[in-house]
């Protein structure tokens, strides 16, 4: 409803404000949008005001969104169940949570040192720098799996061939690397160039080149995972 001042009060004017749909503005309800439309089907700002879009329900939300990336980054019965796995932008620590859950040994790094900073306050291998830097320095056949953040795709062709080959030394063969890639944002969101990704199998193809196979894009094409193949 609207307030139109009348007669020196204020009168509750019925509308169809609440009714509203509400849409995505930030770059974390871009990602989580999908998962609130799935579970609530739309959201109108009645929906918000009500509560019925409280804390309970958006967390429940990011941990729905947590477990698709699990599912489809690894299963824990897996040949690299021991570890350990490297995210490559940690952030507030999601994936390493459901990895120490399933007894798997994991390092999170983040370009945000204060990020990183409060992943390692709850016990985690984090540490803050800049992901191509690790990469780079990760031992050959050292790790089970590596979680490669989206900023891959927006890498110069020379930057993202290198990146591919140390993920490939990286890991050991059977090892599982997951590309997350950036997700469309509108014209305005001046943080993002659609026109710079990559599309999934273009890249799937890229990584099948450099010795990364068995692609697997998810449905909503927000990451593609790959295997190392054999030496």
């Amino acid at each position: 409803c609207g307030l139109v001042h009348a007669r020196g009060s204020w009168i509750p004017v019925p509308g169809e404000g609440p009714h509203i749909n509400l849409g995505p503005i930030t770059e974390r309800d871009y990602e989580i949008w999908p998962n609130i439309q799935r579970v609530h089907g739309r959201i109108t700002a009645e929906a918000v005001l009500s509560g019925r879009l409280g804390q309970a329900t958006a967390k429940g939300l990011i941990e729905h969104g947590d477990q698709m990336r699990l599912a489809l980054t690894w299963d824990a019965k897996g040949p690299f169940a021991a570890g350990p796995v490297v995210d490559l932008e940690c952030g507030d620590g999601a994936l390493l949570a459901r990895m120490r859950e399933r007894g798997i040994a994991a390092i999170g790094v983040d370009a945000s040192h204060e990020a990183a900073g409060r992943c390692a306050a709850e016990g985690f291998n984090a540490f803050g720098a800049a992901w191509p830097a690790v990469l780079a320095d990760l031992r050959t056949a050292s790790v089970a799996g590596i979680v490669v953040p989206a900023g891959f795709d927006l890498l110069p062709g020379r930057d993202r061939r290198r990146a591919a080959e140390n993920v490939v030394r990286a890991l050991r063969p059977g090892g599982v690397a997951v590309f997350e890639r950036p997700q469309p944002r509108p014209p305005h969101a001046a943080v993002f160039d659609e026109r710079a990704s990559i599309a999934p199998e273009t890249l799937a193809a890229a990584l099948a080149e450099a010795g990364l196979v068995n692609a697997q894009i998810a449905d909503d094409a927000s990451r593609v995972r790959v295997e190392r193949g054999a030496p």
